[in-house]
């Protein structure tokens, strides 16, 4: 038997707007609990998602399954993708040609 236990987490990075006095409230609470900020946030989350009841119902409904303004969610990228992102595809330099002089020379 394994010593330890590892639960694999799908995780995603999401932008999201909060009040400022929330933000503070988070991050408080996650020094409180001595975790991150964005662990708060999620738990929180996964409690009242599995605590209100009309909201479980409504989840299963078609109106539930298709929210009108989503989270814009970035997910990773793999490695391959992030190194041909990080290299540009702007032409190199070029310097202004100097016409060449061809007087004095046969």
């Amino acid at each position: 038997m394994a010593l330890l236990e590892v639960q694999t987490v799908n995780k995603v990075t999401a932008t999201i707007a909060l009040d400022e006095s929330i933000a503070q409230r988070t991050d408080q609470y996650a020094l409180f609990i001595n975790a991150p900020s964005d662990e708060v946030v999620s738990k929180a989350l996964e409690y009242v998602f599995s605590k209100d009841k009309d909201f479980l119902t409504f989840a299963q409904t078609a109106d539930g399954k298709k929210p009108e303004h989503p989270l814009r969610i970035r997910r990773p990228m793999e490695a391959a993708e992030r190194a041909k992102r990080g290299r540009r595809s702007t032409p190199p330099a070029t310097t202004p040609s100097t016409p060449v002089s061809t007087q004095g020379t046969k």
